[in-house]
């Protein structure tokens, strides 16, 4: 009875031995494999990283395009009120020029009043009073004219 006994302790502790064995191997394996999935992950981190600096990169490019973009728009809007400021200035003071010949002329149509017969006078003041009519739409088509280029200041 003791022999199977020790038979049997023989045979467990030969299992046993093979299962460690076993085991070993299996720890060697599993010790391998992570060794290689650590690999893999270390080279898809630093594929990783190269992707995001050169998104980081493109964004920066990007963003350097609109801020250029932005400053010439800036620019351009700029440059473009002073002109508009010019030629506002000089409708107003064309539009000056223009009262001051109206005044001029309408001194000069007095005294030349005063030198014709009363019939000329007549025939010349309707003429002289259609020109006027002529003058008042040239004035409200300059004055719609600048109404309009303050709105589209006023826009800008």
């Amino acid at each position: 009875e003791l022999r199977l006994k020790l038979k049997q302790l023989k045979e467990s502790k030969r299992e046993l031995l093979r299962n460690s064995s076993n085991r070993a191997e299996d720890i060697a394996a599993i010790l391998e494999e992570k060794k290689t999935i650590e690999e893999k992950l270390f080279q898809k981190e630093g594929e990783l990283e190269e992707e995001m600096l050169a998104k980081e990169k493109h964004y920066n490019m990007l963003l350097d395009e609109l801020r250029n973009k932005n400053m010439t728009l800036l620019y351009n809007a700029q440059q473009e009120r002073k002109e508009n400021a010019q030629k506002i200035q000089e409708l107003k003071q064309y539009a000056i020029e223009l009262e001051d010949e109206a005044e001029w002329l309408t001194e000069e149509i007095r005294d030349l009043y005063a030198l014709l017969p009363k019939e000329e006078e007549e025939e010349l003041q309707a003429s002289v009073l259609r020109e006027k009519e002529a003058s008042v739409l040239r004035e409200k088509e300059a004055s719609v004219l600048r109404e309009k280029e303050a709105s589209v200041l006023r826009e800008k």
